[in-house]
């Protein structure tokens, strides 16, 4: 279902005025949220295992909830077996194929910490130019628009991060806040072009004069299928028209890939953040492979060297402090310069 961002938000005042009856009225008077799991269709496993939580939720006491979930996900085979689930062609609905998912099942574990704050650059955790705040005092309120948009990587399902934007903010500060290693590696930071490819536009990054315009020689290439072009600079999220749970582009550094989709569109709330300058907001970090000072061994790497006389091997990861005690004196006069070091992020 294509969705158009702007028109869902104008729904909210026409929806006051609607002759209907107080049925359907209290059903109008509730925040209306679009949400991928509304779209789906829930498996008979799942039914079955909503079945066991509710019953568990109801005589077990909340400490307890945890241990005895571990003990029906174990048992979960026998209850489908012992359970008639419905004839389908689908191979996602067979009785066999469920029982072997029972044991592939991983839950996707939110790794937000204190850490993680620290993958955002001080650009991005200023209040952006864009923002309608740096003009007049602006709060948040309906009939503002949260949209959760999440990044995974091109070629599985993974995903990888995940945003709160509110429908009023360029696609350039979704962009600016999205956290990817080759922007900060080699070339990385003086390769400023970028696209955003959504229901057959590319919205280009052109706010650097040196930004080159990727999808060009694309449009070129194929100029029987009707692509168009907008800057990504101009453009709000209320200005998309995207479907839910659909997989689309982004791309930067020449030819790095992500896919991004779309998962909630909602109405904003008094459980939301209000203040605008705050978002994007990030609600799921995947984890990050950060390797440990290769000296101590016990604090994250911060540098990595190559071709340093004083390691065993090349490269050769150090923290902050073994570096500086390996290569300064106490006078903080570097003693040898020949050998190459560059920042460590993670892998």
């Amino acid at each position: 279902m294509l969705v158009n961002v702007r028109k869902f938000q104008q729904c909210f005042d026409s929806a006051q005025n609607w002759p209907v009856g107080d049925d359907e009225r209290r059903m109008l008077e509730k925040t209306v949220d679009i949400s991928v799991e509304e779209l789906g269709v829930r498996t008979h496993f799942e039914q079955v295992e909503q079945q066991i939580m509710t019953s568990l939720s109801e005589s077990v006491e909340p400490a307890q909830v945890t241990k005895q979930r571990r003990s029906v996900i174990k048992s979960m085979p026998s209850q489908l077996d012992n359970t008639e689930l419905p004839s389908s062609s689908l191979q996602s609905l067979s009785a066999a194929y469920l029982r072997e998912r029972v044991h592939r099942v991983r839950s996707n574990e939110n790794y937000i910490c204190k850490e993680g704050k620290k993958l955002a650059t001080p650009e991005t955790d200023s209040p952006t130019a864009e923002s309608p705040s740096n003009s007049a005092p602006y709060t948040l309120a309906p009939p503002d628009v949260i949209i959760s948009v999440s990044f995974h990587t091109i070629d599985k399902p993974t995903k990888v991060q995940e945003y709160l934007v509110h429908g009023q903010q360029f696609l350039t500060a979704l962009r600016d806040r999205f956290y990817c290693l080759e922007d900060h590696i080699l070339l990385g930071p003086s390769t400023p072009s970028s696209y955003f490819l959504i229901e057959g536009t590319f919205y280009c990054d052109t706010r650097n004069p040196r930004a080159i315009d990727y999808s060009k020689e694309i449009r070129e290439h194929f100029k029987l299928v009707p692509f168009t072009s907008k800057p990504m600079e101009e453009t709000q999220f209320v200005d998309l028209q995207v479907v839910l749970g659909k997989r689309y582009v982004f791309c930067h550094q020449g030819n790095h890939e992500h896919a991004i989709v779309f998962n909630q569109l909602r109405f904003v709330h008094d459980g939301d953040e209000l203040n605008p300058n705050v978002y994007p907001i990030l609600i799921f970090q995947s984890k990050l492979k950060i390797r440990k000072c290769s000296v101590c061994d016990i604090h994250a790497a911060k540098f990595v060297c190559y071709d340093d006389k004083q390691t065993p091997e090349s490269p050769y990861l150090f923290c902050e402090v073994c570096y500086h005690s390996l290569h300064y004196n106490d006078q903080d006069i570097i003693l040898y310069s020949d050998y190459k070091v560059f920042p460590y992020y993670h892998e």
